[in-house]
């Protein structure tokens, strides 16, 4: 059983301790979620350890969302993703999805949901340089690089992390946000 608190007067002592601790306000919580906190320091099924854990959840939940909001203005700031190209809709679309991963905080190597030919990949290429050179010198976005269409099974990089799953052509799309390197994969049909 878990070590838990005999009362809410305890609970409320122990998990503001625990917040100063972790150098934390109480502020940050609302009176229910403060509420919740001391009932699962007293529940003897889940004790302190998991109510220190909601805590810190908690704290983790706010620094995550003020990191998104940050990246959000940086990206709302840039002089650069308003002057994407009418004309290179593809690449237009895969930089958004790019943009949405850095502004979440998400995986900085993503695949792209539509396979493409060689011919369909060479125009996106043709489009990422395009959109590479409007990109200011004091934007956030930078290192633009299209490569050319690999065999990753033949290269020995066939494997997809831990998983089962397998490549053969992928095309991959480079990119520097904020200082933070994404990569789309695009799977070459052909």
């Amino acid at each position: 059983m878990p070590a838990f608190c005999k009362d809410r007067q305890e609970a409320d002592e122990r998990m503001l301790a625990y917040a100063e601790q972790t150098d934390f306000d109480q502020a940050w919580f609302t009176p229910e979620q403060w509420n919740t906190v001391l009932g699962i320091a007293c529940d003897k099924r889940f004790g302190i350890k998991e109510a220190e854990n909601a805590l810190s959840a908690h704290m983790g939940e706010i620094r995550a969302s003020a990191a998104r909001a940050r990246r959000q203005a940086a990206i709302t700031a840039d002089p650069f993703p308003p002057l994407l190209p009418a004309g290179a809709p593809v690449a237009a679309n895969i930089l958004g999805q790019l943009i949405d991963a850095y502004i979440a905080g998400q995986r900085m190597n993503l695949g792209h949901g539509t396979k493409m030919t060689r011919a369909a990949y060479a125009l996106v290429r043709t489009q990422w340089t395009a959109v590479a050179a409007l990109a200011p010198a004091h934007s956030i976005f930078g290192h633009f690089i299209a490569h050319l269409p690999q065999d990753k099974a033949a290269l020995g990089k066939a494997n997809v992390g831990g998983t089962k799953d397998t490549r053969k052509v992928q095309g991959d799309l480079l990119v520097t946000i904020g200082g933070v390197d994404f990569n789309m994969h695009i799977d070459i049909t052909d």
